[in-house]
């Protein structure tokens, strides 16, 4: 059978719990560290003053190596972080969120070319319906961005068929 008739929630620990949260490894000079941002009312001005400043200077690595990395609310504030600052990130991992246009300031005078994303969802998602990613699916074709979709036999999480594909996206980029 296919990868989709695996018992997809085992063993991930990735399994949805509504945390709204952008957690990333850094590997600067200084090694490797884990990095988790609560996202609970911090305007993404102050998030990308703190990621760009703070965090590239802590960890001595320069903003064009950061992924951006979310799932749901935390997948909002890394599509919108990579829309309204195109020079600084680039890259991002979109796990069952969407895309906000109420806080989103796309420019199409803007460079998006260097732009790659990975964008996934579950198809029996309950908190942001498959429509939803799919609208956002079109939003990037339509605006030019590259991105990779792909959608899953999952509810608002990550199974293992999604993490193993966004995995390969992130080793290949």
């Amino acid at each position: 059978g296919s990868a989709k008739d695996v018992e997809s929630e085992r063993d991930t620990g990735l399994e949805g719990d509504g945390i709204d949260s952008i957690s990333s490894t850094l590997g600067g000079s200084t090694g490797p560290a884990r990095v988790v941002i609560s996202l609970a009312e911090i305007p993404t001005n102050q998030l990308d003053e703190f990621i760009s400043t703070d965090l590239c200077e802590k960890y001595n690595f320069i903003s064009d190596q950061i992924y951006l990395v979310g799932f749901s609310q935390g997948c909002m504030i890394s599509y919108t972080l990579s829309i309204n600052y195109p020079k600084k990130y680039k890259k991002v991992i979109g796990l069952s969120g969407k895309i906000p246009y109420e806080i989103l300031k796309y420019d199409e005078k803007e460079d998006y070319t260097d732009h790659n994303f990975f964008c996934s969802h579950g198809i029996y998602d309950q908190v942001i319906p498959i429509e939803i990613g799919r609208e956002s699916d079109k939003w990037l074709s339509k605006n030019k961005i590259s991105h990779k979709y792909l959608e899953f036999d999952s509810a608002h999480g990550i199974n293992a068929e999604n993490f193993e594909q966004m995995t390969h996206w992130l080793n290949k980029n």
